[in-house]
């Protein structure tokens, strides 16, 4: 408002110089008046007690109000008004002619604080001292590799999110994005990502009680041994395999070790294929010798009559009997 004010104030200034002259005496004649006098007679006053005023040239001072102070439209004391009793608020309006100057100067200085507050782009075409200067400006680091990585609140980005952080960063920093924009989209990812993990957690927890629940009514005793044959039988396939086959999902998010379908056919083919594992835990090629030793084992504990260990355990008796049909049923398949 300052500088519409000068400039205001000097237009008045040259307003207040010209009436000036008008008052203190005849003015110089001019060209148009020279003119004026050798072709037509000077205008004439209104007869004394008449109310006639000589009309004023067009385009002279006299075309209207200066200051607004006679202006039907504004009070006489608008300054003051407008002041509210503010003594050097009011010493400030006396700079403007009219309320309307003040409305002027108040757009003009609303729009250069306007223009001022607006960002300056980015200079595409400017020396590298240039573009260093506007990325220091407005929070975008030199390189990729020095934005802000600590993401407080226990966020964490943990190794396996490098390839993606580091692909994001570098197309935030092509993009001149300042650090405070992209240090809040990589908290929104971490804690997306946590998000995201403890659901999969829940969800995996769920399925695998539920299936054990359904496996254990269905397989009863036996449950243990399935899986043991499970487990003996794809460890002898490959090393690991268990572990690496319990870990895949299917095309619904399941775990294949969480289902209880998969569980059932692995259970089933291992039995048959290998018929130690129910009974071995971690049975493989040479399980046929294991089941040999412990029959053999459990044979000379029958020889040492009623006081063996054998005769008085219902759990041994049956261990026996399990290990004759597991050997029975290799001696089946060579």
């Amino acid at each position: 408002m300052g500088d519409a004010a000068e400039n205001l104030d000097a237009g008045a200034s040259s307003a207040g110089a010209a009436g000036a002259g008008a008052g203190t005496g005849a003015p110089a004649p001019t060209a148009a008046g020279a003119a004026g006098a050798a072709g037509a007679p000077p205008p004439t006053a209104g007869a004394a007690g008449t109310t006639d005023k000589p009309t004023p040239p067009a385009g002279t001072a006299g075309d209207a109000d200066p200051d607004g102070a006679g202006s039907p439209s504004w009070p006489e004391k608008w300054r003051e008004q407008l002041a509210g009793g503010d003594e050097k608020l009011a010493e400030r309006l006396k700079r403007f002619t009219s309320p309307n100057d003040v409305f002027k100067a108040w757009l003009n200085a609303d729009k250069r604080i306007s223009e001022g507050l607006k960002p300056l782009p980015y200079p595409v075409d400017g020396t590298d001292e240039e573009k260093a200067a506007w990325r220091q400006v407005n929070e975008v680091p030199e390189v990729p590799e020095k934005y802000d990585l600590n993401l407080g609140d226990g966020l964490v980005l943990g190794d396996e999110d490098k390839p993606f952080v580091d692909s994001f960063l570098k197309s935030m920093h092509e993009a001149n994005m300042p650090q405070s924009a992209v240090k809040s989209a990589l908290r929104w990812y971490a804690q997306y990502q946590d998000e995201q993990t403890q659901e999969l957690y829940n969800r995996d927890a769920a399925a695998r009680d539920e299936g054990v629940v359904e496996l254990r009514n269905e397989w009863g005793p036996e449950f243990k041994a399935n899986q043991n044959a499970i487990r003996g039988w794809l460890d002898s396939v490959a090393e690991g395999l268990a572990d690496r086959l319990f870990a895949a999902r299917d095309q619904n998010g399941m775990l294949l070790g969480n289902d209880p379908n998969v569980l059932r056919w692995l259970a089933s083919t291992a039995r048959t294929l290998n018929p130690a594992a129910t009974l071995i835990p971690g049975a493989a090629t040479t399980s046929a010798s294991g089941i040999e030793d412990e029959i053999k084992q459990i044979e000379s504990e029958m020889r040492k009559g009623e006081k063996g260990p054998y005769w008085s355990d219902p759990k041994r008796q049956e261990r026996y009997r399990q290990l004759l049909e597991a050997r029975d049923k290799m001696a089946g398949k060579r």
